[in-house]
Formats: C-alpha cells, sequence, structure tokens
C-alpha cells in the first residue's frame, strides 16, 4: 500500500514539474507600483528603497522567487507619481507562493523589521497611486554582444 501512495505521489509531482516547465515560458507576470513620494520625504523613500526594497529582491532573485525586479524614477512632472516599482515572476506557481516567500526573506535578512530613516513607515513618505497585474504577451530578452 505504501509503494502504491508513493508511485501515486511521484507520478503527479513528475506530472506538475512537466506543465510547470511547459507554461513558465509564456506565463512572466509582472506587477508594477506606480508611486508618489510625499513631498519632502524622498531621502526618506530612497533610503527605504535601497535598504529594504532593493535588499528584498536582490535574495529573493538569488533565491529564484522571482524572474527579475526594476525601479525606475519618472521624471515627468505632469504624472501623479515618481517612481515605478516592477518585479517579474516567472510563472503563476512563484507568483501565487511570493507573500509567504517574500515573508521568511523578509525575516532571514531583517528579524529585528524594517530599516527607516528617521523612523517613517512607508505609507508616511510614499503612497501606490495605482497596482497593475499582467502576464506578458511577448518578453524579449536583451542580447549581449
Amino acid at each position: 500500500m505504501h509503494i502504491l501512495v508513493f508511485f501515486f505521489l511521484l507520478c503527479c509531482t513528475s506530472a506538475a514539474l512537466t506543465q510547470s516547465k511547459q507554461s513558465s515560458a509564456s506565463e512572466v507576470i509582472t506587477v508594477m507600483d506606480f508611486v508618489r513620494t510625499h513631498k519632502g520625504k524622498e531621502a526618506e523613500a530612497r533610503y527605504f528603497y535601497e535598504n529594504n526594497w532593493l535588499v528584498f529582491r536582490k535574495e529573493a532573485l538569488k533565491s529564484r522567487f522571482i524572474a527579475r525586479y526594476q525601479l525606475l524614477s519618472v521624471k515627468d512632472s505632469s504624472a501623479d507619481y515618481d517612481t515605478i516599482l516592477i518585479t517579474h515572476y516567472s510563472d503563476s506557481t512563484q507568483f501565487a507562493a511570493i507573500e509567504k516567500r517574500f515573508t521568511e526573506v523578509m525575516k532571514q535578512i531583517q528579524p529585528q523589521g524594517l530599516k527607516l530613516l528617521n523612523s517613517l513607515k512607508p505609507r508616511e513618505m510614499t503612497t501606490i497611486v495605482r497596482s497593475i497585474e499582467g502576464k506578458s504577451v511577448y518578453f524579449g530578452a536583451t542580447q549581449n554582444k
């Protein structure tokens, strides 16, 4: 009986891994947060991004929890945001597990909590104007010359 259960689990795992490999190439999920920094809080926001957001994503990338990340500074004065935080996930499985995985990364790297300048919490220095989640239809890679 134990052998049958083991064989069944082995077959299910193998099928799931095969399905994941087949679908992952076309399932890149991207999350973009459009952020407005509160006036006069630019130094605090930059400190937060460099000492938290960036550190956590570097570790998540190294651990293969995410596919890539990017922080864009926007110079368009007519926009209602000045920063775009972008995180790419290889597939829906990776994306679905991200909250748990980022919690693990955060506890591992900074068990005492977020590193903050002047004790300002993220919501006291920034506002997420909108957050967009999408699946890539076309996705190109840069070519090294």
